[in-house]
C-alpha cells in the first residue's frame, strides 16, 4: 500500500517534494511520522501525517 504525496500537483508532477521538517507525532493513538513538504520549484506546501506500513494496511484494507 502506497498513499503518499511525493510528487508536486502545482508541477504536474514532474517535480518531487522534499522532506523540509520531519518529527515523531500521535496521533490516532500509535506513533505516526508527520512530514512538512515543499516544492524546490515553486514552493508548494503540504504537511503529510505517515502511518506505520502495518497500521496503514490494516486501518485502509480493501472489502472482498
Amino acid at each position: 500500500m502506497t498513499l503518499a504525496v511525493t510528487h508536486c500537483p502545482n508541477c504536474k508532477g514532474h517535480v518531487k517534494l522534499q522532506a523540509k521538517d520531519s518529527r515523531p507525532h500521535i496521533a490516532y493513538g500509535f506513533p505516526t511520522a508527520k512530514r512538512r513538504r515543499v516544492c524546490p520549484k515553486c514552493n508548494f506546501r503540504i504537511t503529510t501525517i505517515e502511518l506505520p506500513i502495518t497500521i496503514g494496511d490494516e486501518v485502509f484494507e480493501e472489502d472482498e
